[in-house]
């Protein structure tokens, strides 16, 4: 089931949902960066692309969504993880520095693309070591422990199309 990476485990799961599911998703998403947009405590934009407030799993309520949910719950049921805490978008559509990071503590964390013009603007894993890179490919999920340290691959040059992925934490 796991893939594995200098003693690191790691999921990669290619079309995930459905196409038609896809495609809703993607107009919600472009609604939520109007309407739901995360902001820095002084009210600034993130600067290593766009978010989302991390509550999409409590507000995006549609058939398409509770479709990626439902199997979303499923994969991280059987990994041993049952509360999903935190659920946002991500939008890239420059060259931006990137904010290596780590999510909290007995965390399963997974990046779903839902729109990537370039799948080698993947995840970037290191424990510090080692690194690798994994592909992002649209309607692909990576599921991997979220206290490895991790960041989005940013382009060098400015996309003709965002790419979008949604984040998800699980305790």
């Amino acid at each position: 089931m796991y893939n594995t990476w200098n003693h690191n485990k790691y999921l990669y799961v290619k079309n995930f949902i459905s196409k038609e599911d896809l495609k809703v998703i993607l107009k919600d998403i472009k609604i939520y960066f109007t309407n739901n947009l995360h902001k820095e405590k002084d009210g600034s934009v993130i600067k290593s692309g766009q978010q989302t407030q991390p509550n999409l799993h409590i507000i995006s309520k549609s058939k398409p969504w509770k479709n990626y949910y439902k199997k979303l719950n499923e994969l991280a049921n059987i990994l041993g993880k049952e509360k999903l805490t935190k659920s946002w978008a991500l939008k890239i559509e420059k060259k931006a520095p990137g904010v290596y990071h780590k999510h909290q503590e007995n965390s399963i964390t997974s990046v779903f693309y839902v729109q990537n013009p370039n799948m080698s603007l993947g995840t970037h894993l290191t424990d510090g070591l080692n690194d690798i890179i994994i592909p992002g490919h649209e309607n692909s999920l990576l599921i991997f422990d979220g206290t490895i340290t991790h960041d989005a691959i940013f382009p060098t040059y400015t996309l003709k199309k965002p790419r979008y992925s949604l984040v998800t934490d699980y305790e």
